[in-house]
């Protein structure tokens, strides 16, 4: 018996690996498939100029290729220690060309994104970036997550939760980079 459940735990622990974990309810499992980065991010730190130390512009983002099939390419930004109790939303952009290979700095402050890129609403009900600002210096770590869609949304302005509920069986693939904003 003990054999079996052995058996049964590796197994659920291989299929895990191989279709992604979500980090809890708000998050969507997708694989691994892309390597995610950003200038802005050196060291494992996110660059002052990119916090509201700085000047608070969105960093460069950059991504692999996508897995085959997709259709477009979603960016979601969160606290991860944020201290509201939940991941608190900084930056939604989503309908991103599948041939884009990312994002250039400040590409949040631009009246208007080009080629049909739709911006979603972050935590403070704006589209666009917010910048971190950890209260009184503390660590926080910032996810950027890229996902790869086998769908467009095509409808502007989403939430985090509106955008994963019109994505969650679309998603071919992520990938993601994590910067401490602390400064």
């Amino acid at each position: 018996m003990r054999v079996r459940a052995r058996a049964a735990l590796g197994t659920a622990l291989a299929m895990s690996l191989l279709i992604g974990c979500a980090r809890g309810p708000n998050e969507l499992a997708a694989p691994a498939v892309m390597t995610v980065s950003s200038p802005g991010i050196s060291g494992g730190m996110l660059g002052k100029p990119y916090t509201c130390a700085g000047q608070g512009i969105s960093p460069e983002m950059v991504w692999s290729a996508p897995p085959g099939g997709t259709r477009s390419l979603a960016l979601v930004v969160t606290d991860l220690d944020s201290r509201f109790g939940y991941d608190f939303v900084h930056w939604v952009v989503y309908d991103i060309p599948a041939g884009e290979r990312g994002l250039p700095a400040g590409f949040s402050a631009q009246s208007a994104p080009p080629r049909g890129i739709q911006r979603g609403r972050n935590d403070d009900d704006q589209r666009g970036y917010v910048p971190p600002c950890p209260p009184g210096g503390a660590n926080h770590r910032y996810a950027f997550v890229v996902y790869a869609l086998g769908t467009r949304v095509n409808a502007p302005g989403l939430s985090k939760p509106k955008l994963f509920a019109a994505i969650r069986d679309h998603v071919l693939g992520k990938g993601e980079v994590i910067g401490d904003g602390s400064h």
